[in-house]
């Protein structure tokens, strides 16, 4: 797709840090026979299987979102049928996380140039 791999995986460590936390816990069972804390039968496969599965959806979903440009998504989402008021809220919040971000970058700037 074109994506390079560093870019990927900056936006790729937050939810899959997620998905890990999530398949931990299927390792190990409380309270076992053999003691408080021991390793689940079949655990490492369920655990496994977890991650793979919800690994998959936030890697897609970066994937699309970084090779669609949101002037090609819009209008086909309108196309679908969702609600003109929704897709107007979606073009606004796109449009104004670019303000934000460029307000954060001069505020800095100016920190920056006071020497604070």
């Amino acid at each position: 797709a074109g994506v390079p791999a560093r870019r990927l995986w900056r936006a790729y460590r937050v939810p899959l840090g997620f998905c890990v936390t999530g398949a931990l816990p299927l390792l190990v069972q409380v309270g076992g026979p053999d003691g408080f804390l021991t390793a689940a039968d079949g655990g490492a496969v369920r655990a496994g299987g977890l991650l793979l599965r919800t690994s998959a959806a936030p890697l897609g979903v970066l994937l699309f979102a970084f090779t669609t440009p949101m002037s090609d998504l819009l209008p086909r989402l309108a196309r679908a049928g969702v609600p003109a008021p929704v897709v107007d809220v979606a073009l606004v919040t796109y449009r104004m996380s670019f303000l934000l971000l460029d307000s954060v970058r001069r505020i800095r700037q100016a920190q920056a140039a006071r020497l604070g």
